[in-house]
């Protein structure tokens, strides 16, 4: 039987164009189609845009700081349009070179919205294209609400088109797109509640770790709500009736911005997938095995879609492997354990490994060992600011071997990259032990804990 195409990649971004390179380099006949702009979720709305964000907050609070360090700055606020004018055009140049990327590649861009004929033909308005190979890589898009007055709210899409900087906004959830919108809305000048269903931030993360952050943010001004929900919301002449409910107590509030950080959906419900043997599950992901193969032969999914770690890097990584296998008779598999990521919070976190709660009930409390550090990183011993970061490493008792490793404060992004390795790789403590510590730096003490 023959094909239009050796592999027909459904989605444009992170994942999809990284399959669809990798499988290109190897000779096979590439289209991949895309509806919106080039680059996904991350590149467009998601973690690009909001690290801009979130490295413009930083900058207002080092500005606070400036004359503590002898600098004469004069502060004169935060120009909201100016700097998403930069951030946009950023966006529009970073699409450019993917599809600069795509066409050195030699692969068919075809822009539309794909659905299935059948497993092996795929329409893009009323035109259709065959392909001996399927990959689905069409990631998520926000979830909602089903409350009165919904369409007055805004998503984390929704977020990266507004105008202006919000005076009063409220943020409904307590995952890390919830916590990070929230302290960027904060940090450049709203007066910010966070409406938090249950009854704690990022549950899925370490909890001393997080404890940390939901004091700190609350310190700073950061109103969290726990045990609560919006009800409904109402429009006025000049702002939004945010109604929440705490506790059975309701409370209206007037902003200017009701944000729905409340998870996220894969993005499948134009693909037809009916027309094909791929299942889905309880929330309409796709099944897919460790081998990203789906129920149906033909067809592959990747990255948000299938409801597996919801990360830019992973579903790269996913879609690179795909490929090779698939093009180069390679075998090697996506391994999903230990993958470093970070939460660009106002105090950064970054994890990797088991969190001290999954090491109790993976290993039992008698056997894992935790050693920590706490202290004041070396910008705030000169603004006095009280700020404590802190660091854990969490090791099996008898051989150290390195389990989890999880630290707050500024820069854990970039330190826990690197000590990814140690987690991922098995090291021990006394391996880390082992390496001179680079000082004065707040990474050393990974490598001098007691």
């Amino acid at each position: 039987m023959s094909f239009d195409y050796d592999y027909v990649v459904i989605g444009g971004g992170s994942g999809g164009i990284a399959s669809a390179r990798r499988a290109a380099s190897y000779g096979a006949k590439v289209a991949l189609v895309e509806g919106h702009r080039l680059g996904g979720t991350c590149v467009n709305v998601g973690c690009v845009p909001k690290k801009m964000m979130h490295i413009a907050a930083l900058l207002g609070e080092s500005l606070e700081y400036a004359h503590r360090f002898g600098w004469d700055v004069k502060y004169g606020g935060f120009d909201w349009k100016s700097f998403t004018q930069k951030r946009d055009a950023d966006i529009v140049r970073l699409n450019g070179i993917y599809e600069r990327n795509l066409t050195n590649s030699n692969i068919t861009l075809i822009n539309g919205w794909a659905k299935f004929v059948d497993s092996h033909t795929i329409e893009v308005d009323g035109k259709q294209i065959s392909g001996k190979y399927v990959l689905i890589a069409t990631g998520g898009t926000p979830n909602t609400l089903n409350i009165p007055g919904v369409e007055h709210t805004i998503n984390s899409d929704g977020f990266f088109e507004l105008q202006e900087c919000p005076k009063k906004a409220v943020v409904v959830g307590a995952g890390y797109i919830a916590v990070e919108l929230a302290g960027i809305l904060h940090a450049l000048g709203s007066e910010v509640t966070l409406v938090v269903r249950g009854d704690k931030l990022l549950k899925k993360f370490d909890r001393e770790i997080i404890q940390h952050l939901e004091e700190y943010l609350q310190k700073e001004g950061l109103k969290i709500l726990f045990s609560s929900n919006v009800t409904k919301v109402e429009k006025t002449e000049s702002t939004l009736k945010a109604t929440i409910d705490t506790n059975g107590q309701s409370e209206e509030h007037a902003v200017d911005c009701v944000l729905l950080a409340v998870g996220r959906n894969p993005n499948v419900d134009q693909l037809q997938l009916q027309n094909t043997k791929v299942e889905q599950g309880e929330k309409r992901e796709i099944i897919a095995n460790d081998d990203d193969t789906t129920h149906d032969p033909a067809v592959y999914a990747i990255g948000d879609v299938v409801g597996k770690l919801e990360l830019t890097p992973v579903a790269i990584k996913c879609g690179r492997l795909l490929a090779d296998r698939l093009f180069a008779e390679k075998t090697k598999l996506m391994n999903y354990s230990s993958v470093p990521t970070a939460i660009f919070s106002p105090l950064e976190i970054g994890t990797c490994g088991l969190s001290e709660e999954e090491a109790v009930q993976e290993h039992g409390e008698e056997n894992i060992k935790v050693y920590r550090s706490r202290f004041t990183p070396m910008i705030h011993s000169i603004t006095k600011k009280e700020v404590k970061m802190v660091m854990k490493m969490i090791v099996i008792k008898d051989t150290e071997k390195v389990l989890g490793m999880h630290l707050i404060g500024p820069d854990s992004a970039e330190i826990i990259q690197g000590f990814g390795i140690a987690v991922r790789h098995g090291l021990t403590k006394e391996d880390l032990d082992d390496v001179v510590a680079l000082h004065p730096s707040a990474a050393e003490e990974f490598v001098t804990m007691k």
